[in-house]
């Protein structure tokens, strides 16, 4: 006959069974922990087998022989013990946030990569990759790759000139050496410059003087009250970077381009000149039929780039490029009451890219461009007489733009002509005149189809016969002819702009929400609009350049 298991048995077999920590034998589940530091008052100790926490009198349960009790972290292994980032160092057995610089070595012995302790502002009581100055700028404690230390701690490349020490950021975040950096000051002598060398304490005096040398970077300072830099002479075989305080500093590096263009990029046959012009201002008289900038490709490769630039009071275009790759991003080409004479951009063949950037007052269109491909995005062509913009034959690609307040005579907003293909999408195009004729969108004189122009607005444009656009198949856009034209998912509403200055759409607009991606024709739909928001929003796109 078989003995009965002993109850204890049984007992303890369901004991090891239970997911839960036990206090004298039975107590009540505490709250999930890894060590002591993760518990209540209430119930300060973890069981480290089941991992919850348990009151205070108990000794560890009967499983995990008082482990629970042994200290939350060690020196030696609180890169292990103390991972929460806001506490990681260890203590009198206690992890905490750092509070110094007599914390670095415990940082530094935590992690290679984070050994200072950032004592406050943000991520505060962390130890980190560098310590920011105020300003931010280039750190010893950061690599060439990544040289600036940030706000929060951390190396990133440079994001503006002013956070090197040579003053010139090139476009993969590293710092220009000084070494490679030619620099231009006529302010080196109060009572006249004296042309130096070339290096930071003694400058050359005129940009002539530094295109000349060899340096990949040239750095020229704001003349302040001393007279603005001469026109540069033609670069014919050069690769260089120009950089100035910018398009809006109060003491620019204004290069005066009276009977003159201020820089002027042509290389000879079979040569190769690639220029940037990052931060300067090109200031002119209105005198002699001369850019402010001038790139010409016809016998040898060129490229021009112009970054942060501001151009106005050209006798002739603000920018004119022949068989050039021109590349203008973040600029202003004129002013409302100092434009110039000419186009804001001109341009004959090659490749022209305008992105953010703001032409205004031109004597001719904002843009005109024949041949070629032109690229216009995320830019402002406003109060241009000669009309916004006007493309002759070529390709183009045109969207979040707004077109306004321009065209005199017959000239439209943006006229179209020749043997042209492109695609025209999300722009705002308003409150472009002319004496007669179409004020939008003139597509009459291209010659090989009907061009499409999608998902816009056209308001406000002075129009013959009820029309804002004639010769262009509009679809999804918001037009105020009467009756409103039959293109798919057109239709005619008040935009609701909150102002006349930017046209941004307010939130209550008809223009949201109004166009799937599979009602556009086309590839790579936008995905920013002209203010480099988020495009679409939610899942379905505003019309127009203003994504609310």
């Amino acid at each position: 006959m078989k003995r009965a298991r002993p109850i204890l048995m049984l007992f303890t077999a369901g004991l090891l069974s239970s997911p839960l920590s036990c206090d004298r034998i039975f107590d009540r589940p505490g709250v999930a922990c890894q060590r002591d530091t993760d518990c209540t008052v209430a119930q300060p100790r973890c069981d480290l087998v089941t991992k919850l926490c348990v009151e205070a009198g108990d000794a560890g349960s009967v499983l995990d022989g008082g482990a629970d009790l042994a200290p939350a972290c060690t020196a030696a292994t609180a890169a292990v013990d103390c991972a929460e980032p806001g506490a990681p160092i260890c203590e009198s057995a206690s992890c905490r946030a750092c509070s110094g610089a007599g914390d670095d070595a415990a940082c530094a012995a935590r992690s290679a990569a984070t050994p200072r302790c950032k004592a406050s502002g943000s991520n505060a009581g962390r130890c980190v990759a560098c310590l920011p100055s105020t300003p931010i700028s280039e750190s010893a404690g950061c690599s060439a790759s990544a040289p600036v230390c940030s706000e929060e701690g951390a190396c990133r490349g440079c994001q503006t000139h002013a956070e090197c020490a040579s003053g010139v950021c090139r476009s993969d975040g590293a710092c220009a050496l000084a070494a490679d950096v030619a620099y231009v000051d006529n302010k080196a002598m109060t009572s006249g410059c004296i042309t130096g060398d070339g290096t930071r304490p003694s400058p050359y005096c005129e940009l002539q003087e530094a295109i000349a040398g060899s340096k990949a970077f040239v750095l020229v300072a704001g003349h302040g009250d001393i007279a603005p830099y001469r026109a540069a002479e033609v670069i014919t075989a050069r690769t260089v970077i120009i950089v100035g305080p910018g398009k809006a500093a109060a003491q620019g590096a204004v290069i005066n381009q009276t009977g003159f263009v201020a820089i002027s990029v042509a290389p000879g046959a079979g040569l190769n000149a690639q220029v940037t012009l990052d931060g300067l201002q090109l200031i002119g008289s209105n005198v002699g039929a001369r850019a402010g900038a001038a790139c010409s490709g016809t016998a040898g490769t060129a490229n021009l780039t112009l970054r942060n630039m501001l151009i106005h009071s050209s006798g002739g275009a603000g920018v004119e490029a022949n068989a050039c790759a021109l590349n203008i991003a973040d600029s202003q080409i004129g002013r409302p009451t100092m434009g110039n004479l000419g186009a804001g951009v001109s341009a004959s063949g090659g490749t022209v890219t305008v992105t953010g950037t703001t032409i205004t007052g031109s004597g001719g269109a904002g843009v005109s461009a024949s041949g070629g491909t032109v690229t216009l995005a995320r830019s402002i062509l406003q109060g241009n007489p000669g009309g916004g913009l006007r493309i002759t034959d070529g390709n183009y690609l045109v969207e979040n733009n707004l077109i306004a307040g321009s065209g005199v005579g017959l000239v439209a907003g943006v006229v179209f002509s020749g043997s042209v293909t492109g695609t025209f999408w999300f722009n705002t195009v308003v409150g472009n005149q002319t004496s007669s004729g179409v004020g939008g969108v003139n597509c009459n004189g291209v010659l090989n189809g009907t061009p499409l122009v999608q998902a816009s607005i056209f308001r406000g444009n002075s129009q013959v016969g009820g029309a804002s656009t004639v010769g262009c198949n509009a679809t999804h856009s918001n037009l105020d002819d009467s009756p409103t034209p039959a293109g798919a998912g057109n239709f005619s509403g008040d935009p609701l702009f909150v102002d006349t200055v930017g046209y941004r759409l307010q939130s209550t607009s008809p223009c949201k929400d109004k166009v799937l991606a599979t009602d556009l024709v086309g590839t790579a739909i936008p995905t920013v609009d002209i203010d480099g928001e988020q495009r679409p929003a939610g899942t379905i796109y505003d019309v127009g350049a203003d994504e609310r």
